[in-house]
């Protein structure tokens, strides 16, 4: 089981929230969510002004093995926006579940980035469905260096960058990706 605080990275320099809009593959992570699942795609839909502030519209699109076969799923969701590059995730309606994120990396060019969830870990996604494996080895290099990603929450407690696994997908390299 993982540890995680409920401590946040700061958000990427001078991030703009539109930047997130549209399609990101979910190519690296160390979040159990991804783990029974495959073929992890987010899309950031839309921002608009809510009555507690903005709201940014999610879905989450992935594979899941159940009882009829490989089934396609798909989830809604709404994170409010905090600050830019920081948001609290709301759970269904049905629960009171809500997880607070942000985005410490962000490429320049906005083809990867790096979303980090307060209870549950770190996915790195991509615009692209592979990565290189130099620009992975650029990207993973950038977040154990990061002071946040890089350190352990305490000293008993992995990385919070450690642990890394690459979901399944169709999409996969010729090579599997080199994590280490």
């Amino acid at each position: 089981m993982r540890a995680h605080s409920r401590e946040l990275p700061q958000p990427a320099p001078s991030l703009e929230n539109a930047a997130l809009l549209g399609a990101w593959y979910v190519l690296i992570s160390n979040r159990s969510i991804w783990r029974a699942r495959s073929h992890p795609r987010i899309e950031y839909i839309d921002i608009e002004a809510g009555p507690g502030g903005d709201l940014l519209h999610t879905e989450l699109c992935f594979r899941r093995q159940s009882l009829r076969g490989m089934q396609r799923k798909l989830l809604s969701q709404v994170d409010e926006v905090r600050a830019p590059g920081c948001f609290r995730r709301k759970g269904s309606p049905f629960s009171s579940f809500a997880r607070t994120w942000s985005v410490p990396l962000l490429d320049p060019e906005r083809r990867w980035a790096v979303a980090y969830f307060a209870s549950s870990g770190l996915d790195l996604l991509s615009r692209d469905p592979v990565l290189p494996q130099a620009t992975l080895d650029a990207v993973l290099s950038q977040v154990r260096a990061h002071p946040f990603l890089g350190q352990a929450p305490h000293e008993a407690a992995p990385l919070r960058c450690g642990q890394l696994y690459a979901p399944a997908q169709d999409w996969r390299p010729p090579s599997p990706y080199r994590l280490g």
